[in-house]
């Protein structure tokens, strides 16, 4: 139709301007006639686009109704199926009849026979249930729980596949059997639930179980612990009290070290004492070995651990005041000793030369540690000296504190020195480095440059000159 119109429309256009000779009336008249039917056309091309979106409507339309005649047949189908499936099915003849009742027989078998079958593991469950107890020993506790545990886990397996049986048939059943008999299969399921509360019961109680044979596994560790740190003390208070190659200074400060681990030890007994009363009670001891045994076994150990404390003690009260005072200062000095000879070796070493600035920091770093490590062994030595101040009757013997302070002196003078020399090295270097990088930068820029400042370039060159033979006389004397 517009292909029609668009050509009709031309034929006009070329009349109108060929017909030279028609009069004007006429050509007026033909004017007219192309004005009509060009609005003709564009009131075509207006009704266009809505046409065409009708036109794509009823096209979706005549489509959904075609949607709703195919489907309606489709529904009646499921609508059929759903129908039967909660209805009586009636069968259309004796074979299926037949499989109906096999099947339903069979669903019934299963239901009874599962409804019986689960008494087996809910029974032993039971009979489990009934040997529960505590373990004494918790070695033998936490490989009989272990295997508890592992049976509740089988048999509960067991009931949960034969529950789940149940139900399942009880849904094939139910359908069959109708509301008649629905009150009491039911009440068949119900009971078959009710039976397995058993299930949780054994849980609970094996959670408890776990849980007593834990707190008693930590106290029996703890106090076997104790026993194995008072068994080499004893050891080493014998040694101390009887070797004769020890210096009375050196058994002091042996037995001033057994006596802060034995303070430290000995608080812990008397909690771990209440701890064992808690979990072995007296009517576990009654009616347990095994409970007695272990009670004994913590006995023997507090004893034992009491008596090796008190000889600590006792060996630590014979000790007079100055004598602990003489010891701390005769053991400091013999520590610092070896330090100081090592630290005078060490200083006297000459350093050596970094050939880099990397080298340079490490050489720093190894200065400023030996120089802490010299502020905290004089600590040591001072600790020394004021034991030695501290006793009310002075000793004879020569103070070495004071002889040993003048050499760390001069071990500290040099080592501070050590630092302050090759601190200056490092920001020399480092000046050095940046003065380079700058002096290599504005070369670059040169190229790039119509009137590079060769002033400045001489300036940074200038600087570089002076930094370089400043490293090289820091590094001789270093």
């Amino acid at each position: 139709m517009k292909e029609w119109l668009d050509m009709m429309l031309e034929k006009v256009s070329m009349r109108v301007s060929d017909d030279t000779v028609v009069s004007s009336k006429d050509k007026e008249f033909k004017a007219t006639e192309k004005k009509k039917l060009q609005a003709l056309i564009d009131r075509h091309d207006k009704l266009m686009p809505p046409t065409q979106e009708t036109q794509a409507k009823v096209d979706v339309y005549a489509r959904c109704y075609a949607y709703g005649d195919d489907i309606s047949q489709t529904l009646k189908t499921l609508e059929e199926m759903r129908h039967l499936s909660v209805k009586e099915i009636h069968p259309h003849n004796m074979n299926m009849v037949e499989e109906q009742i096999e099947k339903a027989d069979k669903d019934w078998e299963k239901y009874d026979e599962m409804r019986s079958a689960i008494n087996g593991p809910i029974e032993k469950l039971e009979t489990e249930f009934k040997r529960y107890r505590k373990f004494y020993d918790p070695v033998m506790g936490a490989r009989k729980l272990a295997q508890k545990l592992e049976i509740w886990e089988e048999e509960k397996k067991k009931a949960d596949e034969m529950l789940e049986t149940i139900k399942k048939c009880y849904q094939t059943i139910i359908v069959l059997a109708g509301d008649d008999k629905k009150e009491f299969l039911d009440k068949e399921v119900a009971d078959v639930e009710e039976k397995r509360t058993i299930i949780e019961k054994c849980k609970a109680k094996l959670d408890k179980l776990f849980e007593y044979n834990e707190k008693l596994t930590k106290t029996v560790n703890h106090a076997k612990e104790l026993k194995d740190w008072a068994t080499p003390v004893n050891a080493k208070l014998e040694e101390i009290t009887t070797s004769a190659d020890l210096s009375p200074e050196d058994r002091v400060r042996e037995i001033l070290i057994l006596q802060e681990q034995a303070q430290v030890k000995f608080p812990e007994v008397e909690p771990l004492n209440k701890e064992y009363k808690a979990l072995l009670t007296e009517e576990d001891l009654e009616k347990s070995e095994t409970a007695k045994n272990t009670k004994a076994t913590w006995d023997e150990y507090r004893q034992y651990i009491t008596e090796v404390c008190e000889a600590v003690e006792k060996e630590a009260g014979s000790i007079s005041q100055d004598q602990r005072f003489y010891a701390d200062y005769l053991c400091g000095v013999k520590e610092f000793k070896p330090w100081m000879e090592s630290a005078e070796s060490h200083i006297k070493e000459p350093l050596p030369k970094p050939s880099n600035l990397a080298e340079c920091l490490a050489l720093l770093g190894d200065c400023q540690n030996f120089d802490t490590l010299c502020a905290d062994n004089k600590a040591k030595l001072d600790d020394a000296g004021k034991a030695r101040e501290s006793m009310e009757k002075q000793s004879n013997t020569e103070n070495e504190v004071v002889a040993l302070g003048g050499r760390w002196d001069e071990v500290k003078k040099a080592a501070a020195d050590r630092v302050e020399k090759v601190q200056v090295l490092v920001n020399t270097w480092q000046d050095l480095q940046k003065t380079t990088d700058e002096l290599t930068s504005k070369m670059s820029d040169i190229p790039n440059t119509e009137d590079p400042k060769i002033e400045e370039l001489e300036k940074v060159f200038a600087s570089m000159k002076e930094l370089f033979a400043k490293k090289k006389e820091l590094l001789t004397t270093v």
